[in-house]
């Protein structure tokens, strides 16, 4: 999740800036034929969507 801000700063050109939160949803290793996600072990790649999401969403109310 990130905010964009664009400046125009000539005509024709803008710098751009970027802030914002990364997540890590799963990964995959080069012997493995998926991501980490669609392992039966693993959390799948919704529900761990849902739980960043939610976590998100918790501390902006928060603070």
């Amino acid at each position: 999740m990130s905010d964009q801000i664009a400046t125009k700063t000539a005509l024709n050109h803008y710098d751009t800036q970027m802030n914002g939160l990364k997540f890590k949803i799963g990964h995959k290793r080069p012997k493995w034929k998926s991501f980490s996600y669609k392992y039966p072990e693993r959390v799948p790649y919704k529900e761990k969507i849902i739980q960043i999401l939610e976590e998100v969403l918790n501390r902006l109310k928060s603070s």
